[in-house]
């Protein structure tokens, strides 16, 4: 299996609550953990301030 983490994307919902995120179906899990990706994204420290 081959996972492109250039292809995936953080829906709104990620970045307010004020949107909702739908459930993924069960076929888009996987049973191995994904030791990948950044484990504490860094902000721009304005990005809070714009709302963005």
């Amino acid at each position: 299996m081959t996972l492109d983490f250039n292809r995936a994307f953080v829906p709104p919902c990620g970045f307010s609550d004020q949107y909702n995120c739908p459930f993924p179906p069960p076929s888009n899990r996987i049973g191995v953990p994904v030791r990948a990706g950044e484990k504490l994204p860094l902000f721009a420290p304005d990005a809070a301030a714009d709302g963005r």
